[in-house]
């Protein structure tokens, strides 16, 4: 700061003073003195904390949590049954399995899906019918050949049962049926079906059935015609005349193969093959049987067999091969 002071003296010429005055020192500013700032003070109505969702949000997400803990055994890949266990268990595991095969087929809901009953009796009958596609019935022994007694282990022993296949792609495999009946794994004439596969079951006990019972059969027409159906490593132990193993009719598709069956010295009708085409028979065995044991009747398609190997069954004691064609 600079101050200018003039004025004349009595005989001198005027003088002018520049006096100056020091600025006061500059404070230093406190810790908590902002000197510059290009933002603009808060405002009342701005928040620190992130919005809450709409309601729309909050809703669907409550929604979701609801449906997810409702989730009931129709979810799982694997249910398991047991002699011992409880419908009221979820079946998720050995220890939590349920009693009855047809609680467990009520609660599959998609392809893959898989019934895996453990070892022992099933005495009570029961007729189910297997309505989801793509799914597995199975016992201890499926990967083992219905007639390797010595490699099997405990069976999971199905009284009187029989399995109505109402969907594709349905697989029956390491069970035995005691008792057997007409009809233990069928497919009727009302739908086609594809895809079935009974594999390395045991069927015993057939005396308590009527004559000319059929255990395992798809019986289709000449517009319905059923497809791609396998019956592989199965044990037919026939204890009565006049029942037959295997029957089908119009399926095209049909695969026949590494099945034994034992006629015990009586009439046991074996493999009859009404109208179908496209059929692969080949390493059957037949023991002890009085009758015609396979029995091929083509007409109606396009008549497509192959019998493998030359003839197409080990014939011990047994019956002979009958082929008709039209």
């Amino acid at each position: 700061q600079l101050e200018v002071e003039s004025g004349a003296r009595k005989g001198n010429p005027p003088t002018h003073t520049l006096k100056h005055t020091p600025l006061p020192a500059e404070t230093e500013p406190s810790p908590n003195t902002v000197r510059h700032s290009r933002c603009p003070p808060p405002s009342s109505d701005r928040h620190t904390m992130a919005q809450s969702p709409p309601p729309q949000v909050l809703l669907l997400l409550l929604l979701l949590l609801v449906a997810l803990a409702r989730v009931s055994p129709v979810w799982a890949a694997t249910l398991h049954v047991s002699p011992t266990g409880s419908d009221t268990n979820s079946g998720l595991s050995p220890a939590a399995a349920l009693q009855t095969v047809s609680h467990a087929l009520s609660q599959l809901s998609s392809a893959g899906d898989i019934v895996q009953l453990g070892a022992g009796s099933y005495p009570t009958p029961q007729a189910v019918s297997v309505a989801v596609a793509g799914v597995t019935i199975r016992g201890p022994n499926f990967a083992v050949l219905g007639h390797a007694s010595s490699s099997r282990g405990a069976e999971a022993v199905l009284t009187k049962f029989t399995f109505s296949i109402q969907a594709d792609n349905v697989v029956i495999e390491g069970l035995k049926f005691s008792q057997a009946r007409s009809g233990s794994v069928a497919i009727g004439s009302s739908v086609s079906r594809s895809g079935l596969v009974v594999r390395n079951n045991v069927f015993e006990g057939m005396s308590t059935t009527h004559v000319n019972s059929k255990l395992v059969r798809a019986e289709g027409t000449e517009a319905l015609v059923h497809s791609t159906i396998t019956v592989e490593g199965n044990y037919f132990i026939h204890d009565s005349p006049l029942r037959f193993s295997v029957f089908m009719r119009f399926v095209n598709g049909l695969t026949v193969r590494n099945n034994r069956l034992d006629g015990n010295d009586m009439e046991a009708r074996g493999f009859t093959l009404y109208d179908c085409d496209e059929v692969l028979f080949e390493n059957n065995v037949v023991l002890n049987s009085k009758t015609t044991t396979l029995h091929v009747c083509l007409f109606a398609l396009s008549n497509s067999l192959s019998l493998s190997p030359s003839p197409p069954c080990r014939w011990l004691s047994c019956g002979a091969l009958s082929l008709l064609t039209a």
